[in-house]
């Protein structure tokens, strides 16, 4: 996922900023609070080649939750190619 538009940093390739949440494993909120200072409550980030976006704040969590817009879709959210059949009954 590339998010260039997005505020952040993607660190090292392949490995992203994996190696800088490992150093500061015991205290994640630390990586989060680090994160809202530089780039704001949302902002995106690369784990072991993975981007995504990090996104903090209540009012960012009651709106992605609730979705009132239709704007969020869990539908390919653990498979980015879309190669996995989606889970379900299957019609025969």
């Amino acid at each position: 996922m590339e998010l260039p538009h997005i505020p952040g940093r993607d660190g090292w390739p392949l490995v992203g900023r994996v190696l800088e949440v490992l150093q500061d494993l015991q205290d994640l909120h630390a990586v989060a609070a680090a994160n809202v200072k530089n780039w704001g409550h949302v902002s995106r980030l690369r784990l072991l080649g993975q981007g995504g976006l990090m996104v903090t704040g209540a009012d960012n969590y009651q709106r992605i939750f609730q979705d009132p817009e239709q704007l969020f879709s869990a539908e390919q959210g653990y498979d980015p190619d879309g190669t996995t059949p989606p889970a379900g009954p299957t019609r025969a």
